[in-house]
C-alpha cells in the first residue's frame, strides 16, 4: 500500500489502525493522510464522491498524498 487515507471526526493520534496496524511500513513510514470529516468539506467529498465534488476533492487530496509518499518520513503531511 502506498498510502492510507483516514477519514476522522476529530484530531488523530499515533494509535489508529490496532497494534498489527502500527507495526506496517505504510504507518512507520508516515505515508497517512488524515482528513477532517467535519471542519472542511474535503471529508465529505472524499466519503460521496460526486461530479460537482470531484474537482474539489482532487485539489485537496494530491497535495496531501504527494506529500504522503515522497519518499521521506520526515515530511509532515498537511491538514
Amino acid at each position: 500500500v502506498d498510502a492510507i487515507i483516514w477519514i476522522t471526526d476529530e484530531a488523530t493520534g499515533t494509535d489508529v489502525g490496532g497494534p498489527v496496524y502500527q507495526t506496517l511500513p505504510v504507518h512507520t513510514e508516515g505515508r497517512e493522510v488524515f482528513v477532517d470529516s467535519y471542519d472542511n468539506g474535503l471529508g465529505t467529498a472524499t466519503s460521496f464522491v460526486t461530479p460537482l465534488s470531484l474537482e474539489f476533492l482532487l485539489d485537496g487530496m494530491v497535495p496531501k498524498l504527494a506529500a504522503a509518499i515522497d519518499g521521506d518520513p520526515d515530511t509532515v503531511v498537511p491538514d
